[in-house]
C-alpha cells in the first residue's frame, strides 16, 4: 500500500496537515487561557480600585464631618466597605496585599477614635502601594504568559516548518533519485557497449518506468549484439576477401596515416600489418627498395594532385632476388557518404607474370610470323611457276595434282600467318566464329586428303569412316585447325605400318562424335592431365613442337560449343573424342576467346 508514490505523497501531506492542526489547537487553547487570565486580572484590578476609592472617599468624608452622628454613620459605611474589601478574595491575589489589609484592619479597630482616621489613612496609603505592587505583579504574570505563548507558538511553528522541510527534502529525494538514475541510464545509452539496467526503487510508478526502460535496454542490447555479430561477420568476410587477393592494399587517411593493410601489402613491405597501423606511410623505418619506390611514387602522385587525391596509375620495376618485377601503383580516392574525400586507397599490383606473358606472346608470335612468312613467299612463287608450266602436254598429270595440293596448303599457311599476326596485336584477344552449314564427312575427307601423301610416305594407313548426310554448323577454317593439329600429331607419333582412323557417329539427335585414333606410341599417364595446357610438350616433343597445338584445339572446339577428351595407352595408341552440336546457331555461340598466351614455364 505504501509502495506507491501517490500514497506516500498523500500520507506526507496528511501528516503535515495533522501537525498543523494539533499546533493550531494548542495555540488556540493557550490564547484562550491567556485571554481569560488577562480578563480576570483586569476585573480584579478594577474591583480593588473601586473599593479603595470608596474607602478613601469614606475616610475623607469622615474627616470632614463635624457631628458625631454623621461620623458614626460614615464610619459604619466605611467599615462595611472595608469589611467587604477584606472579605472579597478576588481583590486580594497577592499575599503582601492581603497581609497589609489585615494589619490595617487591626490597627483601625484598636486605635482610639481620634487616631482612627490617621491610622486608616496611613493604612490606605500603604495599601495603595501594595496594590500597585500587586498590579505590577499581575501585569508581569500576564507578560510572562504572553512570552510563554510566543515561545510556544514559535517553537510549534519552527517544529512545523522543520517537519515540512524534512518531508519536502524526503519527497524531493524520493522523486529525484529515480529520476537521476533514469537520466544516467539515458545518458549512458550509446551505439556500442553494454547497457546497465536500472535498479528497482520500490515505488510502483517508477518501478513501472524502470521495468519498461530495462526492457528497452534488453531489446537494445539484443539488437546491438545482433548488429555487432553481423558487423564482426562482415568485417571478417571483408578482411578475408581483402587478404585473399594477390594485390597489396593500403588504406590511408588525409594525413597519410595507415588505416588498414592487407596480408599481401605486409609481405611486400616485409612488415607485419598490425605494426603499420596508425603510422605515417612516409615515415616508416623500412630500408627496402620496394618501400623506397612506393614512397617516391606516392610523393610524385601527391605533388601532381596538390588539391586533393585523384585516381592515378603508376608503374615501376624492381629487381628482387635477381629477377625483374613489375608493379602497378594505383590510387583511388576514399570518400564518405557525402562524397567528401577522407583518404586514399593504394593498390599494389604485381604484374610481373602478366608482363612476362605479354612479352613471351609478342616474341613468340612475332618469331613464328617471321619464320613462316619468309619461306612461304618463296614457296608460293616456286609453286606458282610450276603451276604455270604444268599446262604443257608433256607434263605429268600426277605432278599437277601434287602442285594443286601444295598450292592449297600455301594458301592455308598464309591464312594462318595472317591470323598469327592478328593475334600478336595487343588489342586482338578474341576471334570470331563464322558458322556455315558443313557436310562433315566431305570436310573430313578433304582434311585427310591433305595428309595422304605424308601418310603414304610413312606407310601409315589413313582411314575415314563416316556416315552419310551428317551436317553441322561450323567454321571450316577454325575447325580445320582442329583436325590439322590432330592429324599432324598422329602422323608424327605413329610408326611405320601404323593406322590413323577418323570416324564419325551420332550418339544422339543433338550431337555428333568425331574420333581421331592412332596406333602410335601413346601418351604417358602423368602427362594426360596437362595435355591441353599452353606450352605443354610431351617427352617426344621437346625439340619439335612449341606446345601450343592441343591448347589451340581445345579452344577452337569449345568456341564451337563442343568438348574434347583424350584416352591413351603407352605403345598402343591415342584416341581423341570431339563432341560437336549438330545444329548450333550464331546466338548459341559462346564466342570463346583465343586468349593471350600465358607465361611459358
Amino acid at each position: 500500500m505504501l509502495r506507491s508514490l501517490s500514497n506516500r505523497l498523500i500520507i506526507a501531506i496528511s501528516a503535515v496537515v495533522l501537525l498543523l492542526g494539533v499546533l493550531g489547537a494548542l495555540l488556540v487553547s493557550r490564547i484562550s487561557g491567556l485571554g481569560g487570565t488577562t480578563q480576570a486580572i483586569l476585573r480584579t484590578n478594577a474591583h480593588s480600585a473601586a473599593a479603595m476609592s470608596k474607602m478613601r472617599e469614606a475616610a475623607q468624608a469622615y474627616g470632614l464631618a463635624t457631628h458625631a452622628r454623621t461620623r458614626a454613620r460614615i464610619a459604619t459605611r466605611f467599615v462595611a466597605a472595608w469589611q467587604g474589601f477584606k472579605d472579597d478574595s478576588r481583590g486580594l491575589h497577592v499575599a503582601a496585599e492581603r497581609a497589609q489589609v489585615e494589619a490595617a484592619w487591626k490597627a483601625y479597630r484598636h486605635a482610639p477614635d481620634t487616631a482612627r482616621l490617621r491610622t486608616l489613612d496611613n493604612a490606605l496609603q500603604d495599601l495603595k502601594i501594595v496594590g500597585r505592587t500587586a498590579i505590577a505583579a499581575r501585569e508581569h504574570h500576564a507578560i510572562v504568559a504572553i512570552k510563554d505563548l510566543t515561545i510556544f507558538a514559535s517553537l510549534g511553528l519552527g517544529a512545523s516548518l522543520l517537519v515540512i522541510l524534512i518531508l519536502s527534502v524526503w519527497m524531493v529525494r524520493l522523486i529525484l533519485r529515480p529520476m537521476r538514475q533514469l537520466a544516467r541510464g539515458i545518458h549512458d545509452l550509446n551505439p556500442s557497449g553494454t547497457h546497465r539496467e536500472l535498479e528497482r526503487y520500490g515505488l510502483s510508478e517508477f518501478d513501472d518506468l524502470t521495468r519498461e526502460f530495462n526492457g528497452l535496454l534488453r531489446r537494445l542490447d539484443k539488437h546491438e549484439r545482433g548488429n555487432t555479430d553481423r558487423l564482426v561477420y562482415e568485417n571478417a568476410k571483408i578482411d578475408a576477401l581483402i587478404n585473399s587477393i594477390d594485390d597489396g592494399l593500403v588504406l590511408l587517411d588525409r594525413q597519410d596515416k595507415i588505416l588498414h593493410v592487407n596480408f599481401m601489402a605486409g609481405m611486400l613491405l616485409q612488415t607485419e600489418p598490425g605494426e603499420l597501423l596508425g603510422r605515417n606511410i612516409n615515415d616508416l623505418n623500412i630500408a627496402t627498395r620496394f618501400y623506397m619506390n612506393l614512397r617516391n611514387a606516392l610523393v610524385s602522385l601527391r605533388r601532381e594532385d596538390q588539391d586533393e587525391p585523384q585516381y592515378s596509375r603508376n608503374e615501376f620495376s624492381l629487381t628482387i632476388r635477381g629477377r625483374l618485377h613489375s608493379y602497378i601503383l594505383k590510387t583511388v580516392p576514399f570518400r564518405d557518404k557525402g562524397r567528401s574525400i577522407i583518404g586514399l586507397i593504394v593498390v599494389l599490383q604485381d604484374v610481373t607474370e602478366l608482363r612476362h606473358a605479354e612479352h613471351q606472346r609478342t616474341q613468340l608470335l612475332a618469331t613464328l610470323s617471321h619464320e613462316l612468312k619468309t619461306p612461304l613467299t618463296s614457296l608460293s612463287l616456286s609453286i606458282g611457276t610450276l603451276y604455270e608450266t604444268a599446262h604443257q602436254e608433256n607434263y605429268l598429270h600426277q605432278v599437277r595434282q601434287l602442285l594443286e595440293v601444295g598450292r592449297e596448303e600455301v594458301s592455308r599457311l598464309t591464312m594462318l600467318v595472317e591470323d598469327l599476326l592478328d593475334v600478336s596485336r595487343p588489342d586482338a584477344i578474341r576471334t570470331s566464329i563464322e558458322l556455315k552449314p558443313l557436310e562433315l564427312c566431305e570436310f573430313l575427307r578433304r582434311q585427310a586428303h591433305s595428309f595422304r601423301l605424308q601418310a603414304d610416305l610413312q606407310d601409315v594407313d589413313l582411314v575415314v569412316r563416316c556416315l552419310p548426310d551428317v551436317a553441322v554448323n561450323a567454321d571450316p577454317v577454325k575447325l580445320g585447325w582442329v583436325f590439322n593439329n590432330l592429324l599432324s600429331n598422329a602422323l608424327r607419333h605413329t610408326p611405320l605400318h601404323g593406322q590413323i582412323t577418323i570416324s564419325v557417329s551420332t550418339p544422339n539427335e543433338e550431337e555428333v562424335l568425331v574420333e581421331v585414333a592412332d596406333t602410335g606410341r601413346g601418351i604417358p599417364p602423368e602427362e594426360l592431365p596437362h595435355i591441353f595446357d599452353w606450352f605443354t610438350q610431351g617427352a617426344a616433343d621437346r625439340h619439335g613442337s612449341a606446345g601450343m597445338g592441343l591448347a589451340i584445339v581445345r579452344e577452337m572446339v569449345e568456341a564451337h560449343g563442343g568438348r574434347i577428351t583424350v584416352t591413351s595407352r603407352v605403345n598402343e595408341g591415342t584416341q581423341f573424342r570431339i563432341t560437336l552440336p549438330r545444329r548450333m546457331t550464331t546466338g548459341d555461340l559462346p564466342l570463346q576467346p583465343v586468349v593471350p598466351l600465358p607465361a611459358r614455364p
